[in-house]
This record gives C-alpha cells, sequence and structure tokens, in this order.
C-alpha cells in the first residue's frame, strides 16, 4: 500500500487526509502501465479492491501477489490477469509478458 503520512502533517482532518491519499493513489494508479497487488496483507481491503477494479476499468493489467495462497473473492480472480504466489516467478512473468521487449533484462 502506498502511504502518505505527510498528508497528516499539513492536513489535521483525518477525513481530509484520507481523502487526499485516495486522490493521490488513483491518480498514480491511471498514470500505471501495470499493477501489482500483495492481497495477502488486507484481501478485503476496500480502497485496494476499488483501485483493482480501476485498473480493471482502464485495461491496466492486474498482477496479485497471494503468498499465503489467500482464498480471493471471485471478483478478484476475475479481473486479475494471473495470481502468483512465489515471488521469483511473479518476477520472471513480469519480464517475460509485461515488459517492453526494449527494456527486457
Amino acid at each position: 500500500p502506498t502511504e502518505y503520512d505527510a498528508t497528516e502533517e499539513y492536513i489535521f482532518d483525518t477525513q481530509r487526509a484520507e481523502e487526499m491519499s485516495m486522490k493521490l493513489d488513483i491518480r498514480n494508479l491511471v498514470e500505471s502501465d501495470l499493477v501489482i497487488c500483495n492481497i495477502s496483507s488486507n484481501p478485503r481491503s476496500v480502497g485496494t479492491n476499488i483501485e483493482l477494479g480501476i485498473a480493471h476499468n482502464l485495461e491496466i493489467p492486474v498482477v496479485i501477489y497471494n503468498p499465503t495462497v489467500t482464498p480471493l473473492h471471485p471478483w478478484q480472480d476475475a479481473i486479475s490477469d494471473c495470481q502468483l504466489a512465489d515471488m521469483d516467478k511473479l518476477v520472471e512473468i513480469i519480464k517475460e509478458y509485461y515488459l517492453p521487449r526494449s527494456s527486457r533484462l
């Protein structure tokens, strides 16, 4: 998760700080080429699931890292391009299928 602790230094209203963080997250998301989500820490997170839905709707590939093999909600399963429990395999798939050919190592 992206944390914007600095917002609390400038905005003392917790609700406003949360709204600012959400808007920054979504702005960064919209500019992304790929979303990698570690779903195991909080698979029911409202914010994470909204962001996954936004990425899916914008046709941004979604790769789910699920090291604890947490059962996913059917919607999480449906909107992700792939789900992996092994980090090394996740990196290999990203290098093979999601990086532009010119930038592959």
